[in-house]
């Protein structure tokens, strides 16, 4: 049997979005874990620094992002982005009511807790989509998010009304973690018992905030107080992989992102994320992903960001991207 480490939710917050489409929404989620449900409608979910492409949410669907860096959400592939998270006016759960009136409205159900809040947290891909095909898993969820919703419409003097609703979250956290582990871990058979492994948690911490460091296996042994080889095999059996293939997969998403963003030259992406010359970043990313950074941007130009998967594209689409991270 699987036991999770001890953790608690704090900082709990959710919030309710109706949009009238068209619209579009530039999202700042990169300090929180969010668990994003599309209660009414369907959206076009983006996060340029984890997924090399917009994935659609049919109505029902939930992405669990942590971190990962600024989201985007569009009623439609071609709705333009707006530049500030204020076009998207939120309610607290607690004081929306649904108008009859908006049932061609997108309703979304935004819940967030800092990423850093717990150890198990963090050991969550940084992205995962929760198609509505997952009725298991879905239904339970879906069962919790109503009491959340009961409770947080409750009178403020009912006992332990905060205490059940962060009770639910940690439920709804195990049951993530539960699909997480068997659905999204074929690379990673030991999931979730890294996130209960303090140096092997701050050592993808060290790697994540600081991609452009030098890193060896031995700095980033000396740099968590383990030696080598100690190290090196304690890494491998939690996480799946040795340090530095890690470390390439990280940088070459935030290159990804950095290159279908446009705004940075590629000497400015390399120096970014640890290359210092142009010509071995490109070679890196042409191993990577089988394109030039050049090639690269005019695919996904050319394809307008639309994904060309047959079948249920959004479970195929982000499983794949969700097993590469971790």
């Amino acid at each position: 049997m699987i036991r999770l480490p001890d953790f608690k939710m704090t900082g709990l917050q959710y919030d309710v979005a109706v949009l009238d489409p068209p619209w579009a929404v530039r999202c700042l989620a990169d300090p929180y874990a969010q668990l994003l449900v599309v209660r009414r409608g369907c959206i076009w979910f983006d996060c340029p620094r984890v997924l090399p492409h917009p994935i659609y949410m049919a109505q029902g669907g939930m992405m669990v992002t942590v971190g990962g860096g600024a989201q985007f959400w569009q009623s439609g592939s071609d709705a333009p982005v707006g530049e500030g998270i204020a076009n998207c006016l939120t309610v607290p759960l607690g004081r929306f009511h649904r108008d009859p009136a908006d049932k061609h409205k997108t309703e979304l159900l935004i819940g967030r807790s800092p990423k850093g809040g717990n150890l198990l947290i963090p050991a969550f891909p940084q992205v995962f989509y929760l198609s509505p095909l997952e009725r298991e898993t879905l239904d339970r969820m879906h069962s919790l998010l109503d009491l959340i919703d009961a409770e947080a419409h409750g009178r403020d003097d009912l006992i332990e009304r905060d205490g059940v609703i962060s009770r639910a979250a940690e439920i709804m956290t195990i049951f993530l973690a539960r699909y997480v582990k068997e659905r999204l871990t074929d690379d990673n058979p030991n999931w979730p018992e890294m996130a209960g492994d303090e140096q092997v948690m701050r050592a993808l911490r060290l790697l994540e905030v600081h991609p452009e460091r030098n890193w060896t296996v031995e700095n980033l042994a000396s740099g968590i107080g383990l030696g080598r080889s100690a190290f090196a095999v304690r890494f491998k059996s939690l996480v799946g992989d040795t340090p530095m293939n890690w470390l390439l997969r990280m940088r070459m998403q935030l290159a990804s992102a950095a290159i279908r963003d446009g705004r940075r030259s590629l000497m400015a992406i390399a120096n970014s994320i640890g290359y210092t010359s142009e010509s071995a970043f490109i070679k890196a990313f042409s191993r990577s992903f089988g394109l030039t950074p050049g090639s690269y941007r005019a695919t996904i130009n050319g394809r307008q960001g639309v994904p060309d998967v047959a079948g249920d594209p959004e479970t195929k689409v982000v499983t794949k991207i969700c097993r590469s991270t971790l």
